[in-house]
């Protein structure tokens, strides 16, 4: 390889759904901050969707059309399109999602590519069909990245590779010019106003969709204990899903005067600049993007410990960890940071900010992907790292 030439990568994903999703928003991110002058990147995408077909992106982007992992026409056209990529110049690829961690591998060893695949959760999507083909798959794989300690765990120890085939590289986020702008009692109140809450009250935000893994029933069952220690507390909660079962939820606990239901939502930065305690309820996490947002609006965080929760929130100084599914435990770390007397959220909330600035930075996540494409590259034809335990 020309080292004066820039390296073109490939990343892969089943389907770009959303840019404000997890793992979408953090390739998005990827892709936008890699150094032009060093890499050339371009995004394939198993499946179309609304997003990728309105163009815009930063990056061309193609669509594979097939994604039956059992289908033969689909291993066709994966390695057709994985020779037609090694001649147009790609010199690795990394891969998101489950069918393309399977599909891609392969296809991409056969053409002389190698291949990065990403790992962002607990592995709540495994089966006993699925370990058996990525136990299979797993010696076409380079390296493989994860979003946390703990997903990285579950990995080595559910898909077999090696601990030094795996990195941790933490999510990365920009920081947004004015975002350290702090409103005045009147902006905070017109605010919530505008987004049809109370002007008045002790506000805890939870950010998630609203799906039966994340446990939005737990935040609700504590708010009525929650509120007989800070009458003034009020739930917010921002995420797309069926409210049915949680309003009725709300309505059957007599707090659902108290509970917001938002809806998803683009503007979540402006929403948690006027809240005082965010919170994440999950059964499984690999590690929260909800959790960072929440650090970078400098509020305390209160979380489940599950998965990497534990790496995202330091107990006792960002914030509060709970056994999961213990609704007094939640109950109580909530009132206690709600108190406006003690200043407890405030000292956790600036701490946590201090924390995401450091860990969390873009341009720290960019480098330690950037410096992995190199080493790969390197190493490209040499002793897989990822061969069986």
């Amino acid at each position: 390889m020309d080292s004066g030439s820039p390296i073109r990568i490939l990343f892969v994903i089943d389907q770009f759904v959303s840019p404000h999703a997890g793992t979408e928003g953090q390739l998005l991110q990827l892709i936008k901050n890699l150094p032009r002058e060093r890499f050339v990147p371009e995004l394939l995408v198993l499946r179309p969707s609304e997003h990728t077909d309105a163009g815009g992106f930063p990056c061309p982007v193609s669509v594979l059309g097939h994604s039956k992992v059992m289908s033969p026409l689909t291993w066709l056209s994966v390695i057709r399109m994985a020779v037609r990529k090694r001649a147009e110049g790609i010199s690795v690829c990394q891969v998101f999602f489950n069918d393309s961690s399977i599909l891609i591998p392969p296809a991409m060893f056969i053409a002389g590519i190698p291949t990065i695949i990403s790992r962002r959760d607990m592995g709540f999507w495994y089966t006993q069909t699925y370990l058996r083909i990525l136990r299979l798959t797993r010696r076409f794989v380079s390296h493989v990245v994860t979003n946390s300690l703990a997903v990285k765990n579950v990995t080595v120890e559910k898909e077999g590779y090696t601990s030094n085939s795996v990195s941790v590289i933490y999510n990365g986020y920009p920081h947004e010019v004015g975002s350290d702008h702090a409103l005045s009692e009147g902006e905070e109140r017109n605010r919530r106003r505008e987004l049809g809450l109370p002007e008045e009250g002790r506000f805890i935000v939870l950010v998630a969709n609203l799906r039966e893994i994340k446990r939005i029933n737990d935040a609700i069952k504590a708010l009525p204990v929650v509120l007989n220690a800070v009458p003034e507390a009020q739930l917010v909660l921002i995420g797309g899903g069926d409210q049915t079962a949680y309003r009725e939820t709300a309505n059957q606990e007599g707090v659902l005067d108290r509970v917001h239901f938002l809806g998803a939502r683009s503007d979540v930065k402006e929403i948690l600049s006027v809240m005082h305690v965010g919170l994440l309820c999950s059964q499984s996490e690999g590690y929260s993007n909800a959790i960072v947002e929440y650090m970078n609006a400098r509020l305390p965080v209160v979380a489940s410990d599950v998965g990497g929760n534990a790496e995202a929130v330091v107990h006792g100084e960002t914030g509060y960890l709970y056994p999961c599914g213990d609704v007094s435990a939640l109950a109580s770390c909530l009132a206690d940071l709600l108190d406006p007397l003690t200043g407890i959220a405030e000292r956790m909330g600036e701490a946590g900010f201090e924390l995401a600035q450091s860990r969390h930075e873009i341009g720290h996540m960019v480098k330690r992907h950037t410096t992995l494409y190199e080493n790969v590259i390197s190493n490209a034809g040499k002793a897989s790292p990822s061969e069986v335990k």
